[in-house]
């Protein structure tokens, strides 16, 4: 009687093996879509390794181009006299060559003074006699610059520093509801047209110590047309200087 797991022309090692042999349709698309992962992954890296060239070469022309923008001044490169070499020097030097020959250094000449001359050298007298026939619009338009800090009108009040309504004349620090400097104080006088010029050119030499902070008048023509102007800021104006 046969077994049940014989039958004709066929073993068992065989009908095991069958099965064995067939593989799943889902193993074999993940073993053939395996191949292409490495392509993706090699563009991704180009694709990558591009960006970071480029962001590379930008960056590096903008080092560039800031790095030639510092130089704005142009080298100017004078050209030197040659000396010519004399005949004992000649004779004595055949072998030298005639354009390495250059004229012995200079001394500097020395620097001229800052007190020499117009602005640098202050006169109050000068600016003084310059008052009479100043030119009121001129110093109208420079005397802006004093309304930063200060009031000019006759019902106004003080700001950062005192009202300038009626300046010319007056003695200083002599409002009594504005906080005036130490220094001002005790200096004393009035503001006559030589200490107000002696002011507004160098505020600091002027008064040591004081509160204002201005960089100064240094024309003495522009000096004459805003102390002309500030004289106008008055009920009754102090009378002009004498022109000269």
């Amino acid at each position: 009687m046969d077994r049940p797991d014989e039958r004709e022309g066929e073993s068992v090692p065989d009908r095991i093996s069958e099965p064995a042999r067939a593989e799943p349709a889902g193993r074999r698309s993940v073993l053939e879509a395996t191949p292409a992962q490495p392509e993706k992954i090699s563009a991704l890296r180009w694709l990558f390794l591009a960006v970071l060239l480029a962001v590379i070469a930008l960056a590096g022309g903008y080092l560039v181009r800031s790095a030639l923008g510092r130089s704005t001044s142009p080298i100017v490169v004078q050209s030197v006299p040659q000396r010519q070499m004399s005949a004992p020097e000649k004779a004595k030097f055949p072998w030298f060559p005639q354009d390495a020959m250059q004229p012995p250094l200079q001394p500097a000449s020395p620097m001229p003074s800052r007190n020499v001359g117009e602005p640098w050298q202050f006169d109050a007298a000068n600016v003084v006699s310059r008052i009479p026939k100043a030119d009121l619009s001129n110093g109208r338009a420079i005397f802006k610059i004093c309304t930063v800090c200060h009031s000019a009108e006759p019902a106004s009040g003080h700001r950062l520093g005192p009202k300038l309504w009626n300046i010319m004349g007056r003695e200083k620090a002599s409002y009594p509801d504005y906080a005036y400097s130490a220094a001002l104080r005790a200096q004393g006088g009035r503001w006559t047209y030589e200490e107000m010029a002696r002011y507004l050119y160098d505020t600091r030499s002027a008064v040591p110590g004081g509160k204002m902070a201005f960089a100064g008048i240094k024309d003495p023509g522009k000096l004459a047309d805003v102390i002309a102007f500030a004289r106008t800021l008055s009920n009754r104006p102090m009378p002009l200087p004498k022109a000269p």
